[in-house]
């Protein structure tokens, strides 16, 4: 019987798993980690971290961009691509 319980818990915890991976993107920003409601159901993307993100970077991730737009958390996007421009100014004038 003990094992049978086991199996039920890790059953149980399997598919809140696939439910949360297929409902929400698990997004590492600089502030922390966002659950965002996806804006269509799928697998792609469900951790992303946008910490070092370049402007190019939200071209391959696109969902993730209009999941956090739509949920009124668009300084993420915002504030990845003013990185990613500080980034590249800093290490110009390091080069010189």
């Amino acid at each position: 019987m003990h094992r049978i319980s086991w199996f039920v818990f890790g059953f149980l915890v399997g598919m809140a798993a696939l439910f949360t991976s297929q409902k929400y993107h698990i997004v590492q920003a600089e502030d922390g980690i966002h659950m965002v409601p996806r804006v269509a159901s799928g697998y792609d993307d469900i951790y992303v971290d946008v910490r070092k993100f370049e402007i190019a970077d939200w071209s391959d991730h696109q969902s993730v961009a209009m999941a956090l737009m739509e949920d009124g958390k668009g300084e993420i996007v915002k504030d990845a691509a003013v990185g990613s421009v500080r980034r590249q100014v800093d290490e110009f004038f390091r080069d010189l």
